[in-house]
C-alpha cells in the first residue's frame, strides 16, 4: 500500500470527536506550522457555540482567550456547515481541545460528535 504523501502547503483535515453526554474532545494535534483554518460540523449538533482548549505539551491545556480577555468562541450558525477561521489566530497551539459551549457552561452533546478540524500551514 503506499503512503500518503502531504505536500508542504496542503490543508489537513483532523477530526475531534465530542462523546456522547460530554462536551469536550480528546486532544488533536496540529501539524508542525500549521494553524486552524476551518471546522467542518457535523451533520448533527446539539446546539452550543464552540470553545477551545489549547496546549503546548499536550499536558497542560488553557482555556483559549482573546487578548482582550473574552474567551474565543465559534458560533455554529447550523450542523453540517462549514466554518471559516483565520489560521494566524490558532498557531498558539500545538494540541487542542474542541468544547460544546464555554469555560463556564459547557454544553454536553445528545450523541457522539464528529467536527473535522481543517488546517492549513501558515
Amino acid at each position: 500500500m503506499p503512503f500518503p504523501i502531504t505536500q508542504q502547503n496542503e490543508i489537513q483535515p483532523l477530526v475531534a470527536t465530542i462523546a456522547n453526554g460530554t462536551a469536550l474532545a480528546p486532544a488533536v494535534r496540529l501539524p508542525n506550522g500549521h494553524g486552524l483554518a476551518g471546522i467542518l460540523m457535523s451533520a448533527a449538533w446539539t446546539s452550543a457555540v464552540i470553545t477551545a482548549q489549547v496546549s503546548l505539551d499536550n499536558a497542560t491545556f488553557y482555556d483559549l482567550y482573546s487578548p482582550d480577555g473574552t474567551e474565543v468562541s465559534i458560533v455554529v450558525s447550523a450542523a453540517a456547515s462549514a466554518i471559516y477561521l483565520l489560521p494566524a489566530e490558532w498557531i498558539i497551539a500545538n494540541y487542542i481541545k474542541i468544547r460544546s459551549g464555554t469555560t463556564g457552561t459547557p454544553v454536553n452533546q445528545d450523541a457522539e460528535r464528529t467536527v473535522t478540524l481543517v488546517t492549513k500551514p501558515l
